[in-house]
């Protein structure tokens, strides 16, 4: 199992966000890390506070980045879901930067839309149950 682990500037901002987003819960919690699982109960995503938490040594002292560093670039993080149009919906009320609408990837067969986090990274959200294509 491949789990991503994301830098972030504030864990538990990014973690309720997220949680709203894709319905997943809370497996840890606190300022410096945080595990969240999917509704099947496995782990989707680690948190961890960037700068300030680590000390010499620290085994993730590779997570540093200024407050005004670009997180993610050249990353997406691509996340299987039940419901697209809910999780659509989703972050269209978080206020999320819709990157590209829902529609389907003919190279992938699945119908998808990306979005950027507030932290920065982006996420593309896909479904393999293809009730139909969604072209737009």
């Amino acid at each position: 199992m491949t789990i991503p682990l994301l830098g972030v500037h504030r864990v538990q901002l990014a973690s309720k966000w997220l949680q709203k987003i894709f319905d997943w819960t809370s497996n840890h919690g606190g300022p410096h890390f945080e595990e969240l699982l999917n509704s099947n109960g496995e782990i989707a995503l680690w948190l961890h506070k960037l700068n300030g938490s680590q000390s010499a040594g620290d085994a993730h002292e590779h997570l540093r980045a200024s407050a005004d560093a670009a997180l993610g670039t050249g990353v997406t993080f691509y996340v299987e879901v039940d419901d697209l149009e809910a999780v659509h919906q989703r972050c269209r009320r978080a206020r999320a930067q819709i990157i590209e609408e829902i529609h389907f990837n003919e190279n992938a067969s699945l119908n998808e839309f990306t979005f950027r986090s507030p932290p920065g990274y982006v996420f593309t959200a896909y479904s393999r149950q293809l009730k139909s294509k969604i072209r737009k």
